[in-house]
C-alpha cells in the first residue's frame, strides 16, 4: 500500500430539500490512499451509501470538492466516474435478468468488440471468459444473468468492474449475497486487486470482514465523519462503539450459555418430510415461545424447509401440523391465513414493494382481518404504521415514505414490522440480519426475543454461527436433507463444534 492519495473528498456535503444526510465540511479532507482496502462503517442512515453515491457520479454534492490522483474529479454520472477509472459493485442486484452474461460485462462498451459498428461475438465471448476467469467464476458467457444465482450475478458484476482495471472500486454490501466460500474468493480476488494499486472502498456489516480485509477504517455516524484509523488500532468492540455510541456484544449475542425459554405447546410438527431437491425424511418440532436455529452448508436442504412450510415449495411427502391440526399449505396465502409468517433471504425481490409506500407494506398481511367489503382504514394504516415506525426506529419521513428511500437494515425493519402486526403463531426467518449493520442487528434480536417471549414459535435460519448459537434455544444442524446434529442452546455449543456437523 502506498502512501499516496488516491481519491480526497474535500469538504463534501449532500443535502435533500432541508434534510442533510452527508456533511464533511468539518473533518478535513477525507483520504483514500493508493493500493489499500479502506472500509467505510456505520449504522444504516450513517452516510456511507451517500458518499458512495457521490464518488461513483450517482448524485451530486450539495457543497465541495473531489480529486483523483491530484486533479479535480466532479462526476455528473456513472458512465463519467467509469471514464475516470471509478468502478462499483452495489449492495442491490446490478445486471440485466434478459441480457446474456457476456452482454451485461461490456454493456455501454460495445466499441471493445465491434469494428465499423459490426459487433463481433466471438471477440466478446473471449474478453467476457478473461473477465470472468479474473475473479474465479466458472460460468458460461451465453448464459441468461437473470438465470444466475444470486452469488454467480455478484462476481459477474465484479468481474464487470475489474475488466477495465480501475483506479477507485467501490464494493458495497458484495458479502451479504455470498456463501463463506464466496467471501473467501471475494477477498482473495480483493487483495490482489489492491496490490495491483487499485484503491478500494469496501462497506461490509460483517465486522470480521473489516479486519480481516482492510488496512484503515472510516467511520460515519449520522452523516458525519467520526474517526479515520487503521484497523490494528481497534479492536470489533470499540468499532462498534464508535459506530453506534455503546458496545454492542453483550446486546447482540450471549456470552454464557443460553438459558432455553420456558417452551410451550408445540406450533409447528414435520414428520416425514420430502422437499425440494435434497430434504428426505426430515422431522422436527417447533413449541411455542421457542426459537429454533436451522444451520447447514449452502444445500443442505433447510430453505427447502422453510419454502415447505410457508407454501411456495415443492413438497412430495411428509405430513406438517400446525397446533395439533393438521398443515399443507397449497400458497403463502394459505399459511399467513394460517398465522405463518415469513422472512425471505431476499427482501427486495419476495418481501418488499418498494414503489409502495412503507404503511402499504406493513398493511399486507393483516389485509384480510381488517378489511370490511374489501376497503380498509387509511387513516388506521398510517396510525398502525407508525406505531411499528417508533417500535423499530425506522429511519424514514414517515408511514408514507417508500422503502426503495430507505437503508437496507431500515428496509429489513419494514419487513420484520409486518409480521409484527400481524402476531403469527410461527415465524419464519432466513437470514434476517443478513446486510445490516449491529445497531439494527441488535434492535432485530430483541425484538424476535419479545416475539418469543409472548408465545411466537420462531424457526430461524442463519449463516452466521455467532447468530445461531446466541439467539437460539435450540439448534439442528442439517447436512444432505438430513438432520446432521442438534444442541440444546444451554450446552453453549462452539462453532467447531456445529460446523463438525455441516461438513
Amino acid at each position: 500500500m502506498s502512501d499516496s492519495v488516491r481519491l480526497a473528498l474535500k469538504g463534501v456535503r449532500k443535502a435533500y430539500d432541508a434534510s442533510t444526510v452527508l456533511d464533511l465540511t468539518d473533518c478535513g479532507d477525507v483520504v483514500f490512499r493508493r493500493g489499500e482496502i479502506h472500509a467505510l462503517a456505520g449504522e444504516n442512515g450513517a452516510g456511507k451509501s451517500t458518499l458512495v453515491k457521490v464518488v461513483c457520479g450517482l448524485v451530486p454534492p450539495t457543497k465541495g470538492t473531489m480529486e483523483l490522483d491530484g486533479r479535480p474529479y466532479s462526476p455528473a454520472s456513472l458512465a463519467d466516474a467509469r471514464a475516470a477509472g471509478v468502478e462499483i459493485v452495489l449492495q442491490e442486484p446490478g445486471l440485466v435478468p434478459g441480457l446474456t452474461v457476456a452482454d451485461n460485462l461490456f454493456l455501454g462498451r460495445e466499441r471493445l468488440y465491434s469494428r465499423f459498428r459490426l459487433l463481433n461475438g466471438r471477440r466478446r465471448d473471449e474478453l467476457a471468459r478473461n473477465a470472468l476467469q479474473r475473479v474465479g467464476a466458472v460460468i458460461p458467457t451465453g448464459m441468461r444473468a437473470g438465470d444466475l444465482d444470486l452469488e454467480s450475478q455478484k462476481f459477474v458484476e465484479l468481474a464487470r468492474a475489474l475488466a477495465f482495471q480501475p483506479r477507485v472500486l467501490v464494493v458495497d454490501e458484495m458479502s451479504a449475497s455470498l456463501t463463506r466460500q464466496g467471501v473467501e474468493r471475494m477477498s482473495r480476488v480483493l487483495r490482489e486487486v489492491a496490490a495491483e494499486g487499485t484503491t478500494i472502498l469496501f462497506i461490509s456489516h460483517y465486522l470480521e470482514e473489516t479486519f480481516d480485509l482492510c488496512q484503515r477504517v472510516t467511520v460515519l455516524k449520522d452523516g458525519r465523519h467520526v474517526r479515520t484509523l487503521a484497523t490494528t488500532e481497534l479492536d470489533e468492540s470499540q468499532l462498534q462503539t464508535l459506530m453506534v455510541g455503546r458496545s454492542l456484544v453483550s446486546e447482540l449475542y450471549h456470552d454464557e450459555a443460553r438459558v432455553p425459554t420456558a417452551a410451550g405447546a408445540a406450533v409447528l410438527s414435520i414428520s416425514g418430510l420430502s422437499a425440494g431437491k435434497a430434504v428426505r425424511d426430515f422431522n422436527l418440532e417447533v413449541r411455542g415461545g421457542e426459537i429454533v436455529g436451522l444451520g447447514g452448508l449452502v444445500g443442505c436442504g433447510s430453505e427447502d424447509v422453510t419454502y415447505a412450510v410457508f407454501g411456495v415449495g415443492n413438497v412430495s411427502g411428509g405430513r406438517m401440523a400446525l397446533s395439533g391440526e393438521p398443515y399443507r399449505p397449497g400458497s403463502s396465502r394459505q399459511a399467513i391465513d394460517s398465522g405463518v409468517g415469513f422472512v425471505s433471504g431476499d427482501r427486495e425481490a419476495n418481501d418488499l414493494l418498494l414503489q409502495a409506500t412503507i404503511q402499504d407494506n406493513i398493511a399486507l398481511p393483516t389485509l384480510p382481518m381488517r378489511s370490511r367489503w374489501g376497503v380498509t382504514s387509511r387513516r388506521g394504516d398510517a396510525v398502525e404504521a407508525g406505531k411499528v415506525i417508533l417500535q423499530l426506529s425506522i429511519a424514514c419521513r414517515g408511514p408514507t415514505d417508500y422503502p426503495a428511500n430507505l437503508s437496507g437494515g431500515n428496509r429489513q425493519k419494514v419487513v420484520l414490522g409486518k409480521w409484527m402486526l400481524r402476531r403469527p403463531r410461527l415465524l419464519v426467518l432466513q437470514n434476517p440480519t443478513r446486510g445490516v449493520d449491529v445497531g439494527a442487528k441488535s434492535l432485530i434480536y430483541r425484538t424476535l426475543r419479545e416475539l418469543a417471549g409472548m408465545g411466537t414459535a420462531i424457526l430461524l435460519i442463519s449463516d452466521e454461527l455467532n447468530e445461531l448459537r446466541g439467539m437460539s434455544d435450540r439448534i439442528v444442524i442439517m447436512r444432505r436433507g438430513a438432520i446432521a446434529g442438534e444442541f440444546d442452546g444451554s450446552t453453549n455449543p462452539s462453532e467447531e463444534d456445529l460446523v463438525a456437523c455441516m461438513v
